[in-house]
């Protein structure tokens, strides 16, 4: 495998990416607009768990930088799961026909 801690860090970037997108907010308000009525409490913080599929060493190498990246975003959990690299294409096959796909992956690489 070449350059492991670039992989790693693209799977992190990925993740960070994936925050971003999901609509977390710094505002001190909590996000509330003012579209919400008087009476409305602000919003909840956000919080989310995500899949992430990890194939061959990087599933074992992920966790351990995943703790950071969670101490940094409270409120977001990252569940790893480290698929063997000869499975992991019978295992998103399955996954699509179910589904029940994760919300991030690895592809394989080129």
């Amino acid at each position: 495998m070449r350059h492991p801690k670039v992989k790693i860090a693209l799977a992190l970037l990925s993740v960070t990416l994936l925050t971003a997108a999901c609509g977390r907010s710094s505002d001190s308000d909590g996000g509330a607009d003012s579209s919400q009525s008087a009476g409305q409490n602000a919003a909840a913080p956000t919080t989310a768990e995500l899949t992430m599929w990890a194939m061959g060493s990087d599933g074992d190498n992920l966790p351990k930088l995943l703790k950071q990246f969670e101490t940094e975003n409270p409120g977001y959990k990252v569940k790893v799961t480290s698929i063997p690299w000869q499975d992991a294409a019978a295992k998103f096959r399955t996954a699509e026909a179910g589904g029940v796909t994760p919300d991030i992956a690895r592809s394989a690489p080129r």
